[in-house]
């Protein structure tokens, strides 16, 4: 049963997204304590490298293989599932060889424009950190379009554990280069990936499908290069207008940020092949599972927004208490960034149906002219403002796109959008902040006041927004019935 199936994988997804997040910011947390915001910065920028090279190696394939997977398996054609895998391997070793060698040169002297010295010993690391990188995205994407979300989950989360016993080695015995750290973690992660994924080797290589994959990757590919420019632009104006330790502030904001996004974003790689599957029933059930999808992150990620801006300095100075006075800039950033979640959850189930629904390139378009504006606001308003500039230009940018993206799914999808589950929760987050001040009003105790906010708003979203057929349908979907709908 579909939904059921889908209702597991958003469990685990779930579930290991939490394990993930607890060990980004614990591996973050280590970093700024042993090297300070340098080492942060330095963490960030071989982290942008990485994954600049594995977009231009293997472009938008892990998506375009996870959504061709799921076509297959739905279809029973096991075969063409493990050539389309099969394929996608073995190209990726090419392409990310060549990409490596190519780093050589190019890696040191981005590294000059951000204030960053790269030795040719940092680029042999990227270039063997990027190959076993790749192995882990393919092996990843193979079990999600099989909605084996343990499996899938279990090397993304391999890799950040395997990063934080270095560190924690590093802090306790004997110091290492963060490159080494980050290297080792991805290169675990990567041989566990190709051992999940042994049943790959039943199926040959196929020049067709491969093709078959590119093409649908094309626009994916584009988008992909579009959002790491989204989400690395802000780094690289830093390093040019600043330094590497301003590098490292913003990202122990960002970060953070991203660690609350991760569980939607990781279960969007559930959604993705789910929406596909879903859309062989119709308009209908389309519509119905993406508004299902938009209240649901719209009651979690409205209430986190609140949380973070609220609790913003107790986290930075939990993380980095001993380096604090060099991470105080990153409290006003993180209470900045923290109304991108909220916005973000509007954008990201509008982009798993679109996507899902077989239609990226608008996803694509979209994401050109919003990585167009954000590129301009986010270089003026560094240069002009500094730091507190780079947050801000996230934040209209994110706006804008919102717009867009409510105004393709009106216009060229006709999908229904219910914008009471857009600002229902908005209510619920103003009533339980009304709470939260009143609390603190009287008892001015904030753990108090903050448990009557948790209470306050699960009241308000059980007894004025889930309806019984949104908690029927949950239920079904995590606990079990028979049917699709």
């Amino acid at each position: 049963m579909l939904i059921r199936k889908i209702g597991r994988a958003a469990i685990t997804t779930s579930l290991f997204t939490g394990l993930s997040l607890v060990l980004i910011l614990v591996i973050q947390s280590f970093i700024g304590r042993t090297y300070g915001a340098i080492g942060v910065g330095l963490y960030a920028t071989f982290m942008m490298f990485i994954n600049m090279y594995s977009l231009l190696s293997i472009f938008g394939m892990p998506t375009g293989l996870s959504k061709i997977v799921a076509e297959y398996d739905e279809k029973g054609e096991s075969r063409n599932i493990y050539s389309s895998v099969n394929s996608t391997l073995i190209f990726s070793i090419l392409t990310s060889l060549l990409i490596g060698f190519l780093g050589f040169y190019f890696t040191p002297r981005i590294g000059k424009i951000l204030h960053v010295s790269i030795s040719p010993k940092a680029s042999w690391i990227i270039l063997i950190t990027l190959i076993f990188f790749n192995f882990g995205k393919i092996s990843e994407a193979f079990n999600q379009g099989l909605l084996k979300a343990f499996r899938s989950s279990l090397i993304k989360a391999t890799a950040f554990m395997g990063i934080l016993l270095m560190i924690i080695y590093s802090l306790f015995f004997k110091r290492i280069d963060i490159y080494y750290a980050i290297g080792i973690g991805y290169i675990i992660a990567g041989v566990l990936g190709l051992f999940l994924s042994v049943k790959i080797t039943r199926g040959g290589f196929s020049k067709d499908l491969l093709f078959k994959i590119m093409k649908f990757s094309i626009p994916i590919a584009l988008m992909s290069q579009l959002f790491f420019i989204s989400q690395w632009i802000d780094r690289f104006a830093l390093g040019v207008y600043m330094g590497v330790a301003e590098i490292g502030v913003f990202t122990a904001a960002s970060n953070i940020i991203q660690g609350v996004l991760h569980l939607p974003m990781s279960l969007s790689l559930v959604l993705l092949p789910s929406y596909s599957k879903i859309n062989i029933y119709g308009k209908d059930k389309l519509e119905k599972a993406f508004d299902l999808n938009l209240k649901v992150l719209t009651v979690f990620l409205y209430i986190c927004s609140v949380l973070l801006y609220l609790f913003a300095e107790d986290i930075i100075y939990l993380l980095f208490a001993s380096k604090i006075e060099e991470f105080k800039m990153a409290i006003l950033v993180t209470k900045i960034l923290s109304v991108n979640i909220a916005l973000s959850a509007i954008t990201i189930p509008i982009a798993n149906l679109i996507t899902g629904a077989g239609k990226p390139k608008f996803i694509a378009i979209i994401s050109f002219i919003g990585v167009a504006i954000q590129t301009a606001l986010i270089l003026v308003l560094t240069k002009k403002f500094g730091i507190i500039g780079t947050a801000a230009g996230r934040g209209i940018t994110l706006l804008i796109i919102v717009f867009m993206d409510v105004f393709v799914l009106l216009k060229f999808f006709k999908i229904k959008l219910k914008w009471l589950s857009v600002f229902s929760p908005l209510f619920a987050c103003v009533g339980s902040i009304a709470v939260y001040m009143l609390a603190m009003f009287i008892f001015k105790i904030k753990i108090i006041a903050a448990i009557l906010l948790g209470l306050s708003y699960a009241l308000f979203v059980y007894r004025f927004i889930l309806s019984g057929e949104d908690i029927r349908l949950l239920k079904k979907a995590f606990i079990g019935q028979k049917g699709i709908d």
